[in-house]
C-alpha cells in the first residue's frame, strides 16, 4: 500500500468545513456550551465524512472487541482503548481506525493545533501494531497546516505517517463554532 496514493485520493474527495452539517456535530457533542469540544468534534465529523467518500477506505467497525489484553469500543466519534493491565483504565483514544487496501490505519484529528501530539505518535504506532499484530500499521494525522508547519519533519521521523491538511484556518473554525454556541 502506498500512503502517498491514499493522501492523493483523499484530496480528490475532500470536503470543506461548510459541508459538515451542524446537526451531525451537535449529535455527538456532550456539552453544547464547550467551544473546544465542539471544535474538536467538528473536525472529527468532517474527517469521518471525508474518509467515507474516499474509495478504498473502510472503517474498522468491529467494535466492541477484545484483542490480547486490550478492549476496544466506540465512544462518540472515536475508539476508546482500555487494558486489563491498568484495571480497565483508558490508555488511548483513537479518532478512528480504518483500512485502505487491507492495511490498518490509525486516524488522528487535531482541530487547530497539535498541542504536543507529535510526542505521542510513536506510542500510538506501537499500540496499533500490537492491536493488529502487524508491522505495516500506518497513521493519518489530520490538522490545519496553517497553524502547524512541522508536518514534513514528522513524516521523515515516522515513515508510515502521512499528515493531511484540513484546509481551513483556525479563525474559520472559530467563526463556525461561535455561530453555534
Amino acid at each position: 500500500m502506498n500512503l502517498r496514493n491514499l493522501v492523493e485520493d483523499l484530496y480528490q474527495c475532500k470536503i470543506k468545513l461548510e459541508d459538515v452539517p451542524i446537526r451531525e456535530v451537535l449529535r455527538v457533542v456532550s456539552n453544547r456550551k464547550d467551544q473546544n469540544e465542539i471544535k474538536g468534534m467538528y473536525a472529527e465529523v468532517m474527517v469521518h465524512q471525508w474518509l467515507s467518500r474516499c474509495e478504498g477506505v473502510s472503517f474498522d467497525d468491529d467494535l466492541p472487541r477484545q484483542v490480547k489484553e486490550y478492549h476496544l469500543e466506540k465512544e462518540g466519534m472515536g475508539i476508546k482503548v482500555t487494558t486489563k493491565k491498568e484495571n480497565g483504565r483508558t490508555i488511548c483514544e483513537f479518532d478512528g481506525l480504518v483500512y485502505y487496501q487491507r492495511t490498518p490505519i490509525i486516524v488522528e484529528v487535531k482541530s487547530s493545533r497539535l498541542n504536543g501530539f507529535a510526542g505521542k505518535i510513536q506510542n500510538r504506532f506501537e499500540l496499533g501494531r500490537d492491536i493488529y499484530s502487524r508491522k505495516d500499521v500506518s497513521m493519518l494525522l489530520f490538522f490545519p497546516f496553517s497553524s502547524n508547519k512541522n508536518h514534513q519533519a514528522m513524516e521523515r521521523i515516522h515513515p508510515r505517517l502521512k499528515c493531511v491538511n484540513l484546509g481551513y484556518k483556525k479563525r474559520h473554525l472559530n467563526d463556525y463554532v461561535s455561530n453555534i454556541t
